[in-house]
């Protein structure tokens, strides 16, 4: 009964000790998400479990891109060129296959890349918000 009850005691340590580490993994993630950023313009998404994008254009000129709003991996400047959409990275960043600059084209509600990487590679829709294109920086 006693090894019993010794071996009750390790497990239960364990389980504890594993509740503990998810616990803390969860907090440092939650606390590690990039706020988002006022002055939103423009958006673009493609949601998905795995590989979706973001992209957010700012009125003071920048852009941020990452798999999810809070999940941003690069930061930079843009500008439209007549119906294209330039993005320039942060030194030290890349945007899309590790390229530090990328270029867009809106048709309809998506903005494809160019040139299209594999076929034609695009972010599914385009969700305008505080008001039209003409609000972004040199929209």
């Amino acid at each position: 009964m006693r090894t019993f009850l010794l071996r009750l005691r390790k497990l239960l340590l364990v389980v504890l000790g594993l509740v503990l580490g998810a616990v803390a993994l969860l907090a440092a993630s939650i606390l590690t998400e990039d706020p988002p950023k006022a002055g939103l313009c423009m958006a673009a998404s493609r949601e998905a479990s795995v590989g979706g994008v973001w992209l957010g254009l700012y009125q003071d000129g920048t852009f941020a891109f990452g798999h999810f709003e809070r999940d941003i991996h690069a930061r930079g400047t843009y500008r439209f060129q007549g119906d294209t959409l330039l993005l320039s990275a942060d030194p030290g960043t890349t945007i899309s296959r590790q390229q530090p600059r990328c270029r867009f084209v809106l048709r309809g509600r998506r903005l494809v890349q160019l040139p299209a990487p594999n076929g034609e590679a695009y972010i599914g829709y385009v969700v305008v918000r505080r008001g039209a294109r003409g609000a972004c920086a040199g929209g």
